[in-house]
């Protein structure tokens, strides 16, 4: 049983906790994928998807990892960029997403928005499918590979992605979700020059 909070404009109202079976409840609902994902050739490009994901593969590569800093730039701080990132780039609506059980942040695009594959898993939140993009990694989220969040070792990967969690439509909307760790949705001045020498390299 997976159990998900979904919010909405959180102005004057409550989040809403709903359980969800997979496969009797369509409405929320984990999606399931098959281990075996086909590789992704490096010159591929028929889908939105892969070229966000070889977009992040050239953040990785150019060390965005080493530009995390916990309590500052961190999952919040990044998911931020990578929201805006996403936006400007592809102009899709990208949604944070918060995971307070895990005190994790990331981003989701909707599958129909990017290009429907098996490459990814699929994440299904009141009917609308999402791929989760990792914003600390910097990744499309995948079965293969194994992770580290918040001490604790998940193999696959996409298993740490299991998990109760808030969806937020811009980062102004994640900075009210879920309390104290989740305020900082925003990039400050030594954030943008940080980015700013990133981006020169």
């Amino acid at each position: 049983m997976i159990v998900l909070a979904i919010s909405g404009c959180i102005e004057n109202q409550t989040a809403r906790i709903i359980e969800v079976t997979p496969q009797v409840t369509p409405d929320i609902k984990y999606v399931k994928v098959t281990s075996q994902l086909t590789p992704i050739p490096k010159n591929y490009s028929n889908l939105l998807i892969d070229n966000i994901s070889q977009d992040l593969d050239a953040f990785h590569i150019k060390g965005w990892g080493l530009l995390y800093t916990r309590g500052e730039f961190d999952c919040s701080r990044m998911s931020t960029y990578m929201w805006g990132f996403i936006r400007d780039k592809y102009k899709v609506p990208p949604k944070i997403v918060l995971a307070p059980s895990i005190e994790h942040a990331w981003v989701a695009v909707r599958v129909m928005d990017t290009g429907n594959t098996d490459r990814y898993p699929h994440w299904t939140i009141h009917g609308v499918d999402y791929y989760f993009v990792e914003a600390t990694s910097p990744e499309v989220v995948t079965q293969e590979g194994s992770c580290f969040l918040g001490g604790k070792l998940y193999e696959p990967c996409a298993n740490a992605y299991k998990v109760d969690v808030y969806l937020a439509d811009s980062p102004l909307d994640a900075n009210d979700l879920t309390g104290d760790w989740s305020t900082d949705f925003r990039l400050t001045k030594p954030d943008l020059d940080k980015l700013n020498t990133f981006k020169s390299q």
